[in-house]
């Protein structure tokens, strides 16, 4: 396989042993690199027991982007695969990913079964960006920010200066990859309960995935994301414009005016920002 295997780290000590063990037991002939992201629990000892694997060590925590950033930057075969510490992936599953690879496919990802979120809130907040990226994107997205992945260099380091430090790198790498055209296919995989306690906030890195999201559609599909915006808001002001000088008699509003013009905006900063895409690309 020409792969390297990645394994980010952050407090899982219950579970990391385990994991790097079992991915060295299914491939042996395979590189791992294990980053321990300043872990304050004994997960650092538990990596230090493990022979044959390449560790790389923060100090303090930095995130996960940044830690997939120090093992893409020490990484030497064509293609990366991102494997969780937290006991939720199968190593056999990295098997039927990386076969695709060999069907022109430059990422990979997991696609978890529907019962890897037991939490409705979860599932809710999930639904709503899967659904805003699929919008966004013009695309079928099964899953937005899968732990398993296999993505080939030349993505990654296209990409490696957009990574956000935090939780949000996995949802560029499948953003930027689908936006420059990259072939991205998804393998069914099943998610088994995570080991120990997440380190994931809901609510405030669901936030942030959704303003990454808006922010990577404004750079890369400026046009998908401000024409609709263009179109409510004329829409609306129209409308509202007709209701209030038509049944209700009071005139042309002056809020109708604004939102027609905001529309407008909405427009012309589409065209802009469609040009300056167009500008970089050369």
């Amino acid at each position: 396989m020409d792969l390297t295997l990645v394994v980010p780290c952050f407090n899982e000590e219950e579970s990391i042993e385990s994991t790097v063990q079992s991915l060295k037991a299914a491939y042996p002939n395979v590189p791992i690199i294990v980053v321990n992201d300043g872990s304050t629990d004994q997960s650092a000892q538990k990596i230090a027991s493990i022979s044959g694997i390449q560790v790389i060590t923060h100090e303090t925590n930095r995130g996960y982007g940044a830690s997939l950033k120090s093992a893409i930057q020490k990484a030497t075969t064509p293609y990366i695969c991102f494997f969780d510490a937290d006991g939720q992936h199968d190593p056999k599953d990295i098997a039927k990913l990386y076969a695709e690879t060999k069907n022109g496919h430059m990422m990979v990802v997991g696609a978890r079964d529907k019962n890897f979120l037991r939490d409705y809130k979860r599932v809710f907040g999930k639904k709503i960006l899967i659904g805003f990226a699929n919008f966004l994107m013009r695309k079928k997205i099964k899953d937005l920010n899968s732990g398993l992945r296999i993505v080939h260099q030349k993505i990654l380091n296209e990409c490696f200066n957009l990574l956000p430090d935090g939780f949000s790198a996995s949802t560029t790498t499948t953003v930027y990859a689908i936006c420059h055209h990259y072939s991205v296919h998804y393998v069914p995989i099943h998610i088994r309960p995570r080991i120990g306690k997440s380190s994931v906030r809901q609510f405030a890195d669901g936030f942030r995935v959704l303003l990454l999201l808006i922010r990577l559609s404004v750079m890369f599909k400026p046009l998908q994301f401000f024409l609709p915006l263009s179109f409510f808001f004329i829409l609306s002001g129209t409308l509202y414009g007709l209701w209030k000088s038509l049944l209700v008699h009071q005139g042309i509003p002056v809020g109708g005016g604004l939102l027609i013009i905001l529309g407008f905006h909405c427009f012309f900063f589409g065209l802009l920002a469609d040009g300056m895409k167009y500008s970089r690309s050369k």
